[in-house]
């Protein structure tokens, strides 16, 4: 048997680094399952309503999105302020 080993690099911008201080702007998730963007946010512990889109290869992707090996993805949260 292989033992399969994703590695996602994340990149967190916007007020999810105000939200989520105990990230880091760029975050390394390791997964021994597949995983989807969704499944990235919750391993991560933000909020899925935090997350207004992703970036993955310089195109949006859907919350459903299964990752690859070695991708790189932006979570970008909703404006804030006023």
């Amino acid at each position: 048997m292989i033992n399969m080993s994703l590695k996602v690099t994340v990149n967190i911008t916007g007020c999810l680094k105000e939200l989520y201080p105990h990230l880091s702007e760029r975050e390394v998730v390791e997964s021994d399952q597949p995983l989807s963007v969704s499944g990235l946010i919750g391993e991560l512990g933000i909020s899925p309503r935090m997350v207004l889109f992703a970036v993955l290869n310089e195109r949006i992707v859907p919350k459903d999105r299964q990752l690859f090996e070695d991708c790189e993805i932006n979570l970008v949260s909703p404006p804030a302020g006023g």
